[in-house]
C-alpha cells in the first residue's frame, strides 16, 4: 500500500469544513482531491418551527454529509471542537461531537492547538495565518478566490487541510502507520 484516501474535517454546527485527498505514505505527500464545506443555517425552514426542529434537521444535514463525505476513506483527521462559554455555542458543541460519534472510519482527533503548533508553530496563529499556510501548501486546490488571494470563507477548509497535516505527525497515526509498513514488509 503506497497511498491511502484521507479525509480532514473542521466540524462545526454552521460550517463544516472537509478535504478529500490521496495521502503517500512514502513521501507523506498529500494530493488535495476536493474540498467544500457543509452549511446549516438556523431558521431556513419554510413555515414556523420549533428550534429543536430545526436543529436536529441541522444535524441530520451535518450527519448525513458525513456519511457521503467518508466513503472510500480510510482514516479521517480532524480537529474536535473544544467547548464554549455560551449555551447556543454548547448545544453546537454537542451536535458536533454526537455527528463525530457516527464517523465511520478511523480518526484521529486534534485538538485546535494541536493544528496550530503542528503547522504554523504558534498557539496564537490567527485564521488568515492558517489560510495563508494551508493555501501555500497547496495553492492547486479549488480555492474560493478573489484578486490572487483566498478568502475568509475558506477558513473551514483551511482548518481541514490543517487537521490532515498535524493528523500525520500524531502518535496515533505514527503508530499506525508503522503498522502499515511492517505488515508492507511481511506480505511483500
Amino acid at each position: 500500500m503506497d497511498s491511502i484516501t484521507v479525509l480532514g474535517m473542521d466540524p462545526s454546527f454552521s460550517n463544516w469544513g472537509y478535504v478529500r485527498g490521496s495521502l503517500n505514505l512514502k513521501t507523506m505527500k498529500l494530493t488535495i482531491g476536493e474540498m467544500w464545506t457543509t452549511v446549516t443555517e438556523k431558521g431556513k425552514a419554510k413555515k414556523q418551527v420549533r428550534v429543536s426542529s430545526d436543529d436536529m434537521q441541522r444535524a441530520r444535514t451535518l450527519n448525513e454529509a458525513l456519511e457521503k463525505a467518508c466513503k472510500d476513506i480510510q482514516i479521517a483527521f480532524v480537529e474536535v471542537p473544544s467547548g464554549s462559554q455560551s449555551a447556543s455555542g454548547m448545544k453546537g458543541y454537542a451536535v458536533c461531537i454526537g455527528v463525530l460519534g457516527s464517523c465511520p472510519v478511523p480518526m484521529v482527533q486534534l485538538s485546535e492547538n494541536d493544528c496550530k503548533m503542528r503547522t504554523i508553530g504558534k498557539k496564537s496563529a490567527t485564521k488568515r495565518e492558517l489560510i495563508s499556510w494551508a493555501f501555500a501548501k497547496h495553492p492547486e486546490a479549488p480555492w474560493d478566490m478573489r484578486n490572487g488571494a483566498p478568502q475568509a470563507n475558506n477558513e473551514h477548509m483551511a482548518d481541514a487541510i490543517n487537521a490532515i497535516y498535524a493528523g500525520i505527525q500524531d502518535d496515533q497515526f505514527q503508530g499506525a502507520l508503522a503498522i502499515i509498513k511492517y505488515m508492507n514488509r511481511k506480505t511483500g
